[in-house]
């Protein structure tokens, strides 16, 4: 196999992975802020601004460092988020509603925030692998 088809195997790979944490985001936020239209807004808007948020960074950061083992280290960083994320997840989702319980826009508030600080890092970081590996794979810049 040459680069140019592991860095497509790895960009279909990293676009595969963020749908999946999308999905994965939902059944694990279901139980505590319901699966509502707005909680599938909140969930769906923050992937979006998040993948592009990713774009932009990791075309900046492939023209500054393009270095193969640099674009490793961003999938390895965003694999290891995902890992831990249903982990760490629970105690941060139960604070979060006993927090909220009483407030009216409660699913709203919690439902954004999980999803900025429990899956969005690792969107962004997914979002960074293709224009890195446009980068790595053209030879005339």
């Amino acid at each position: 196999m040459n680069s140019r088809t592991g860095l497509a195997v790895l960009v279909v790979g990293a676009g595969t992975g963020s749908l999946a944490t999308e999905i994965a985001a939902s059944r694990l936020l279901a139980p505590y802020f319901g699966s509502s239209t707005i909680v599938w807004a909140n969930l769906i808007g923050l992937v979006l601004a998040g993948l592009a948020l990713g774009y932009w960074l990791g075309g900046k950061l492939a023209d500054r460092r393009p270095e193969p083992r640099l674009l490793g280290l961003i999938v390895l960083a965003a694999a290891l988020w995902v890992a831990v994320t249903p982990f760490v997840a629970r105690p941060l989702l139960d604070a979060t509603v006993s927090n909220l319980d009483s407030a009216s826009a409660g699913a709203v508030v919690g439902s954004f925030f999980a999803v900025l600080l429990l899956f969005a890092p690792a969107i962004v970081l997914l979002g960074m692998v293709s224009p890195f590996a446009i980068r790595l794979a053209i030879t005339d810049v």
